[in-house]
């Protein structure tokens, strides 16, 4: 088990470093390589206030992308921190697998390595529009306690949403609006015309980004949110005594790290496709990290 256990904070930690370092990379001989980059930044070339505004929303959606990577290396680290062989979790790491492959969809997704320059731009405003008003409902709940806490939070909230909607608008980007006033969908008119559904589908997403592991992202939702389906177990509760010891699973953590690992690649894969480089080599080493601990997980349960 404490072999088991190190390999997983071994593999978590690693793919971290090596999916840093590969972005990281792939960023610095982009400037060298023909890549898509570089071909969607001269198709948003142009004078002139719109043309400056689709370029704004263009590199905020890398600066997204750049954020979900960050977080999907955060909850890969933190995969390890859930294998401490004096306290291994046994719940807790199925959440932060689920958001690790949450991190890795919108990556996928605000990058759209295989869609036109157009998807890029329409799904940044989408994600920067919709984290603007989630923020502001967010804020309202806070009107409950400090009113000095909740109109500065208030304030600044306003402002943050007043600034994407306004350059979301110098772009020419048309916001359609249901009945109740929900956000729809988002439309670029004219020559690079394009639209973009302003919700995001992740289960579906991860659905058809990963369906090598269906259901994956559905298991880690419904560990977050308490389904009795994952997490109950025969074995856990004594009726006679009323006691609880619940068992901890090596499968369920190895699969837990797996998927974060899936993630990681995911992610590594996208920039890798818009930054014209080759990630075969960091996919290779990434499956090797895996396996090495689905090994160990397979002999404890021998």
């Amino acid at each position: 088990m404490a072999n088991f256990l190190d390999q997983v904070r071994r593999s978590a930690i690693s793919q971290r470093r090596a999916m840093d370092a590969a972005i990281n990379r792939y960023n610095g001989q982009a400037a060298r390589t023909s890549c898509r980059l570089a071909a969607d930044l001269a198709e948003l070339a142009g004078a002139g206030q719109t043309a400056l505004a689709r370029r704004h929303l263009y590199i905020r959606g890398w600066r997204f992308a750049y954020v979900m990577a960050a977080s999907l290396g955060d909850h890969l680290v933190a995969i390890a921190d859930h294998a401490r062989p004096e306290s291994p979790r046994v719940f807790a790491h199925m959440t932060v697998a689920r958001a690790a492959l949450e991190a890795a969809g919108k990556v996928n997704y605000v990058l759209s390595p295989s869609g036109p320059v157009v998807d890029r731009v329409l799904r940044s405003a989408s994600m920067w529009l919709s984290s603007a008003e989630e923020e502001r409902r967010a804020v309202a709940d806070l009107s409950a306690g400090s009113a000095l806490v909740h109109s500065s939070a208030e304030a600044a909230a306003r402002q943050r949403h007043q600034d994407i909607v306004e350059l979301v608008e110098r772009a020419g980007v048309i916001l359609r609006r249901g009945r109740s006033g929900r956000l729809l969908t988002l439309e670029l008119p004219g020559t690079l015309g394009g639209t973009a559904d302003a919700s995001l589908n992740v289960t579906k997403l991860l659905n058809e980004l990963l369906p090598q592991k269906p259901g994956a992202y559905r298991v880690g939702s419904a560990a977050v949110h308490g389904q009795p389906w994952v997490l109950d177990d025969d074995d856990a509760f004594d009726p006679s005594t009323g006691a609880l010891d619940w068992p901890f699973d090596p499968a369920a953590l190895a699969s837990s790290l797996d998927l974060a690992i899936s993630g990681s690649v995911l992610a590594i894969k996208s920039f890798a496709a818009m930054l014209g480089q080759d990630p075969k080599r960091e996919v290779i080493e990434a499956q090797r990290r895996e396996q090495a601990a689905s090994r160990l997980a397979m002999t404890l349960l021998g």
